[in-house]
């Protein structure tokens, strides 16, 4: 991307852009139209005050912990040959805790913001901006449900366990059939030609986003995982579909060449 100035500048100018947006509740608050206009500053305590306050903790509580339990995982050598999932501490409960973190996180800051607004010396036009800092969290959100957060995390990811399985099951003459599958999931320790079966059973039994205990997951119906609880189908990597079909064809013609 460096060698190339057109993409590196907007790269460059969209990273600009994202810590200037993020930031924007903190800096609308300490602007002088508020700072300036509140010589009696409202104390801290309000419902915002303190609701931000929770979600900033454990915001950041789950993105460290769930940063620094990834990389242990990662700089261990013994879970390598599995699945390729962390599954220890929070990323019990979510498959990315330190997206849902970094979410919450800044939801609380701007919750935290807000109640300056409050204040009688702050006039409409500043009481209207500091409530627009909304955009701050809002752009996050987005960020990662939608752009580089989930969809770079979740579908390839499922789509490169697909093809390392069944790569594996053609150099073993295993057959790419339900059967097998069912098989596969109730023997959880097989090779890597059980990885695609035992992946699937991780998805269903771990919420993408939301840290919830697998039990409590697994009893959630359907409907509500793949509505409120974000587990669309844009995340999900469907062997059924052309696309799977297409790559199993192109893996089945290099195998046998």
């Amino acid at each position: 991307m460096r060698s190339d100035f057109f993409r590196f500048g907007a790269f460059w100018i969209f990273q600009l852009l994202w810590v200037w947006i993020v930031s924007l509740p903190v800096t609308v608050l300490n602007s002088p139209n508020i700072s300036a206009a509140a010589p009696d500053p409202i104390p801290f305590g309000s419902g915002s005050d303190v609701v931000g306050l929770i979600f900033f903790i454990i915001g950041m509580l789950l993105e460290t912990l769930g940063d620094v339990q990834k990389y242990q995982w990662k700089a261990s050598s013994k879970d390598q040959r599995g699945l390729p999932v962390c599954r220890a501490g929070v990323w019990k409960w979510s498959r990315h805790p330190n997206y849902f973190g970094e979410m919450l996180l800044w939801w609380g800051i701007w919750l935290m913001s807000i109640e300056s607004a409050n204040n009688p010396g702050v006039e409409d036009s500043s009481r209207r901006l500091l409530h627009a800092t909304v955009i701050s969290p809002i752009f996050i959100t987005i960020l990662l449900l939608f752009l580089s957060g989930l969809p770079t995390a979740e579908k390839p990811v499922q789509q490169s366990v697909f093809v390392k399985s069944y790569k594996s099951k053609l150099d073993k003459n295993i057959p790419h059939s339900p059967q097998a599958e069912d098989e596969a999931i109730h023997h959880q320790d097989g090779g890597e030609e059980d990885l695609w079966e035992q992946y699937k059973l991780y998805l269903d039994q771990t919420s993408i986003l939301f840290p919830i205990p697998s039990k409590v997951y697994q009893s959630i119906p359907k409907a509500l995982k793949t509505t409120l609880l974000l587990d669309w189908g844009i995340y999900r990597f469907d062997e059924n579909s052309p696309e799977a079909q297409k790559l199993i064809k192109e893996i089945s013609e290099d195998h046998r060449s």
